[in-house]
């Protein structure tokens, strides 16, 4: 299979939602968005692009901590692909029916879906509702734009990893239930280990580092690890692997020895 380059976009600390938040209707200029999504997408799946990231104001708490980190039911949206990272902001353009009342859906709450990642011979039933792996990225809607023939134009933020189990409803799209991984799996608590696996991922990212704009300073391990997988040439099966290994730590190794390769 063709290697291929993660979408590399924004990234930020996710603010968890709260009750009452809405998406925000995005009326800004309309451009091609800058990260080219993988090109190897089904023709009946709703692909990223043409958004560019919008702003979103960094949270104070940690991804998952409120009431994204509780279990429930929330709507998904399977891709071919396409892992969803913690404090990625990822434009996405909606055009399949299903897809469309999804959205319309999410306006009315909190905006808070799956994007399931589809992988191997299991693109074949985008059709229909492809398999997902078992870990997928909990996003939210941060803005959206309608289009007149019924499509949407959004922005998501990536807000946490959860296990996902897809479930039968009454909605046209699918659904699934999600439950949090445990923040304690996304952090390590030794200073030392802590002060040298940062080292390790920002020297690994400066030799792979492919914006203009200085490596951020201040991210916790588990966003340097992600922003490292985001800026690897990896087969997208790789890249979900790493992206789905827990603990943390075990997380690091694989992305540093990927970065080596």
């Amino acid at each position: 299979m063709r290697a291929s380059p993660a979408p590399v976009t924004t990234l930020r600390v996710p603010q968890t939602s709260r009750a009452g938040d809405l998406p925000r209707r995005y009326d800004g200029e309309m451009s091609h968005s800058p990260a080219e999504p993988p090109s190897n997408r089904g023709p009946n799946s709703d692909t990223p692009g043409t958004v560019p990231p919008g702003s979103v104001p960094p949270g104070s708490g940690p991804p998952g901590s409120g009431p994204s980190a509780e279990r429930k039911i929330v709507p998904l949206f399977p891709l071919p692909d396409m892992v969803l990272f913690p404090g990625q902001v990822q434009p996405f353009h909606i055009f399949e029916p299903r897809y469309r009342q999804m959205v319309r859906d999410l306006l009315d709450s909190t905006g808070e879906l799956v994007v399931g990642t589809v992988l191997g011979e299991d693109k074949g039933q985008l059709a229909e509702v492809a398999p997902v792996q078992e870990i997928a990225g909990l996003g939210r809607i941060e803005q959206y734009r309608p289009l007149p023939d019924g499509r949407f134009l959004v922005i998501i933020l990536g807000l946490r990893r959860v296990l996902v189990a897809p479930i039968r409803g009454d909605h046209l799209y699918p659904t699934c239930e999600i439950e949090a991984i445990p923040f304690d799996q996304e952090s390590i608590h030794d200073p030392i280990a802590r002060a040298r696996y940062e080292e390790k991922l920002r020297d690994a990212l400066e030799g792979h580092w492919k914006d203009d704009d200085p490596l951020p300073e201040g991210l916790p391990l588990f966003q340097l690890t992600d922003l490292l997988q985001m800026h690897l040439t990896l087969s997208p099966e790789h890249r979900y692997q790493i992206f789905s290994t827990r603990p943390l730590e075990q997380r690091i190794e694989e992305v540093l020895a990927a970065a080596r390769s």
